[in-house]
């Protein structure tokens, strides 16, 4: 595994995790909805985020995706459930027990929904449900789907590895005499922009969020099958690199154009979404296969403590927010301010808990060996 593993999609997974944090940071900021508010908008900070809101998250299952397929060169069905299991499961039920407890919190007092002590508010809220209660994914989310995927999908895989199915040697061939052919890739997930979307609205709480499900486990099988393709996908990316660029700002401007002035049917729209959305993933692993296809002590530091970055960068965050939120200082000046603090408290926090031997399997790290 060590010596075909591809640096850049190190670097990617933690540039898409270092996005999240920015995107978080910027809900606070922007009139969307979200936990808790500042008392000042940044107008024009939608924009950027509208912008990376169309690929970041699909980027993250891709990448996921491209890494169950190396998880499973070295293991069998059974192996890699319970690696799954403790991987992700595990700090999935530290967060939402103890990670995410604080942002409720937070929200209850902010919302006016609780008043009390946080630990009576604790107690209290395993008796009712989310926003009043207690179960919440909040940022967390991507596991429990990631988790089910992972599961559902291992054995297909498995079997595919073994045995390619007629559709993947065909569609290899093609993408090996035409590079674009790897934009067929957007027929599934425009399937389930047509059909689910209009009746599932994406909730992330798992429940009914059918149309969530479809999407990014389409992302998720992608990148298992991309990183199956081998030599053919990447030399494919290869050859689109140059267009890649300019072909996504394109297709950005169409869809930004569309979405102002509401000019496409839904369906005309959807598949707006879906090309500009391909085409972004794809101009990312064509540049970064070019320049970042390399490893440094920078990148194995970082690529280890990336998911405890995201399990604890929103509850950060958001207590920090809270403490700003009546601050009356340029809203600009107070975005700089919190996305430096969440960056540098949570980076202090995990390299602290890192070192901590028996805390590590909690937070997503892997045992150290001696």
């Amino acid at each position: 595994m060590e010596k075909n593993r591809r640096y850049e999609i190190d670097w990617i997974r933690v540039f898409a995790f270092d996005l999240l944090i920015f995107y978080h940071v910027g809900m606070f900021f922007v009139p969307w909805d979200w936990h808790i508010k500042n008392n000042e908008s940044i107008e024009w900070l939608k924009y950027p985020m509208f912008f990376l809101s169309q690929w970041r998250i699909p980027l993250l299952f891709l990448v996921s995706g491209i890494g169950s397929f190396y998880a499973l060169g070295s293991r069998n069905l059974r192996e890699f459930a319970k690696e799954r299991l403790y991987r992700i499961g595990l700090p999935l039920l530290v967060g939402i027990l103890f990670i995410t407890r604080p942002q409720i919190y937070v929200e209850h007092l902010s919302k006016g929904i609780s008043e009390s002590s946080f630990w009576k508010d604790y107690l209290q809220s395993f008796l009712h449900p989310y926003p009043e209660g207690f179960f919440a994914f909040n940022h967390l989310w991507f596991l429990p789907y990631l988790l089910i995927m992972s599961l559902i999908s291992a054995p297909f895989f498995l079997s595919w590895k073994k045995n390619p199915r007629t559709w993947l040697l065909s569609w290899k061939v093609w993408v090996e005499r035409n590079p674009y052919a790897l934009y067929l890739a957007a027929l599934p997930v425009l399937v389930f922009e047509w059909i689910l979307k209009p009746y599932f609205p994406v909730n992330y709480a798992f429940k009914d969020d059918w149309y969530s499900m479809g999407f990014y486990g389409t992302m998720y099988v992608a990148g298992f099958v991309f990183c199956w393709m081998d030599s053919s996908f990447w030399s494919a990316i290869a050859k689109m690199r140059k267009a890649s660029l300019p072909l996504a700002v394109l297709l950005f401007a169409c869809l930004s154009v569309d979405r102002s002035k509401d000019l496409l049917p839904f369906w005309g729209d959807a598949v707006l979404h879906v090309l500009n959305l391909w085409a972004w993933i794809f101009c990312l692993l064509a540049w970064a296969s070019k320049y970042l296809d390399r490893n440094s002590a920078l990148l194995k530091y970082r690529n280890e403590v990336v998911y405890p970055y995201y399990l604890f960068h929103q509850t950060i965050l958001i207590l920090l927010a809270f403490w700003m939120q009546s601050w009356k200082i340029d809203p600009l000046v107070k975005f700089a301010f919190l996305l430096a603090s969440t960056f540098g408290l949570t980076a202090l926090l995990v390299h602290l808990l890192k070192g901590i031997p028996f805390i590590r399997p909690f937070i997503g790290l892997k045992e150290k060996r001696n």
